[in-house]
């Protein structure tokens, strides 16, 4: 699936579309800013209308100390999240579609990218990817051999396009 660029030109708009969504966290603060600032402007038409007192000045600096505080937290979140294109996937995805599954340091580089961690159990193999917390068990009936006699590799099954779609955004 992966040498196709009709895949590929999907699964990135899939990836880029998802990534654009906004981060939960970003939405919450963007709230609490608009709360604070919406408390700040009618405060502000208090003291416009004469009602002014030291209770008045001190919420008014606990506001302007939250909303800074807040504006902070904003940027720092919002750096968190890089700047993707969709053409940067599509090139990142073609670097992935050009290596050979028959170096060892292709293999290496493509573990490192999608797997996060490998537990082997006595009657299972539960591989961690590096996206969203998910993981997937494969017994060892469906590894190919014997498992001291085999090297190593899960036997291959198709899997859906939904499947690394889900890993690439994560």
């Amino acid at each position: 699936m992966m040498m196709s660029d009709n895949v590929l030109e999907d699964i990135a708009g899939i990836v880029f579309r998802n990534f654009q969504k906004e981060n939960p966290v970003i939405q919450l603060l963007k709230q609490m800013l608009n709360e604070t600032e919406t408390a700040l402007n009618n405060l502000l038409k208090a003291i416009e209308e004469g009602i002014i007192t030291s209770t008045t000045k001190q919420r008014m600096l606990e506001l302007e100390q939250t909303r800074d505080e807040i504006n902070l937290k904003l940027i720092k979140e919002e750096m968190k999240k890089p700047t993707i294109t969709k053409e940067g996937l599509v090139l990142w995805l073609k670097q992935i579609q050009t290596m050979s599954l028959e170096t060892k340091e292709h293999k290496q580089r493509l573990i490192d990218c999608f797997v996060n961690a490998v537990y082997l159990y006595d009657d299972k193999l539960v591989i961690t990817f590096n996206y969203k917390e998910a993981s997937k068990t494969v017994s060892l009936k469906e590894v190919n051999g014997p498992i001291i006699e085999c090297s190593g590799a899960p036997y291959r099954q198709a899997l859906p396009v939904g499947f690394f779609i889900t890993l690439l955004l994560f």
